[in-house]
């Protein structure tokens, strides 16, 4: 349990830069689905979001308890709910999940595109760190 709370933790240290799209991916991709759970695509991305974090969790420890660009891995999950919220913006349901939905479905490309890169250098050797600790 130890390594979960270094974890959790260690989001007081990402970089300041990131800290509005983040909070923004937990509030399209975490909180919103929660609330409109009456949809199928939501549903999903509250399962993948549980499997990423799983997976989040095991890079984290495999990386030495440290967040590096591998981190983003778990994210590819969101491609399957991605797909689902893409499709519900042209559905008959109702208005406002649709622009939810299309909210999301954008939210969620973006962030692949970012975790791709992300990944993309970490195969390149980027291994490092991405955290702002505070010097000793």
């Amino acid at each position: 349990m130890t390594d979960f709370q270094e974890m959790m933790a260690a989001g007081d240290f990402l970089p300041q830069r990131l800290m509005p799209w983040i909070i923004w991916m937990q509030i399209v991709l975490f909180l919103c689905p929660v609330v409109s759970c009456a949809y199928a695509a939501a549903r999903w991305m509250i399962l993948a979001q549980v499997i990423n974090a799983v997976i989040a969790y095991c890079v984290f420890v495999s990386e030495g308890n440290n967040v590096t660009r591998l981190f983003g891995l778990g994210h590819l999950v969101w491609v399957f709910p991605g797909w689902m919220f893409w499709r519900d913006v042209r559905s008959t349901h109702w208005v406002g999940y649709r622009a939810y939905a299309a909210v999301a479905s954008v939210t969620i490309l973006i962030s692949l595109g970012f975790d791709v890169v992300d990944i993309g250098r970490w195969i390149a050797g980027e291994r490092l760190s991405v955290l702002e600790l505070p010097a000793e």
